[in-house]
């Protein structure tokens, strides 16, 4: 067949471009379908056009195909109530699962309408302190607790109540707060 050229439209313009190719019909016919197959520049795709494989996250994907797989490579961790009750507790709490499972857990309390979240690791123990002033007879409340979170169970140690009056009187009371939520985060 001897050597063929092959003209097409530039990508940066109008102009067509002269190419020399190989010499079998082969050649010039694979050729042809390539160089007509080329997008133009400031070809570009929507992102709805990707409907397979996963987008890294340095092009501001999550490099998974899951949701609980994006959370761990971006790392988010997703909360998950472990226990709610809006009258409270200073009781034991037992959760189904262990507090173990969870990278930390929020604790929320509530000291006669004084609320207070703390976050704490799974394991060991915490304290949860409340105070605060008495407003206008400038009376010192403090309430405070130590909890223990260990495999499925919660327990309070040292729950009180310590109120100093502005006449220098005390007062000491067990069992001021409660605690009205607990979430747990992992991925």
């Amino acid at each position: 067949m001897g050597n063929a050229l092959i003209s097409r439209a530039s990508n940066k313009s109008n102009v067509n471009v002269l190419q020399e190719v190989g010499t079998s019909q082969a050649d010039v016919m694979s050729q042809n379908a390539c160089t007509s197959s080329f997008s133009r520049l400031g070809h570009s795709h929507s992102t709805s056009d990707i409907t397979s494989g996963t987008l890294p996250i340095s092009r501001g994907g999550t490099s998974a195909s899951s949701a609980t797989s994006a959370r761990t490579n971006l790392e988010v961790r997703k909360g998950y109530t472990l226990y709610s009750n809006s009258s409270g507790t200073s009781g034991t709490i037992t959760i189904s699962g262990s507090f173990a499972d969870y990278a930390f857990i929020v604790i929320s309390v509530d000291g006669n309408g004084i609320s207070k979240s703390i976050v704490c690791l799974p394991y060991g123990s915490e304290n949860i302190g409340v105070t605060y002033s008495s407003g206008s007879n400038n009376d010192l409340i403090n309430r405070t607790a130590l909890v223990y979170p260990n495999g499925s169970t919660l327990t309070w140690k040292r729950n009180y109540n310590v109120e100093i009056f502005n006449n220098n009187t005390v007062s000491f009371t067990d069992g001021a707060l409660k605690i009205i939520k607990i979430v747990g985060y992992k991925y």
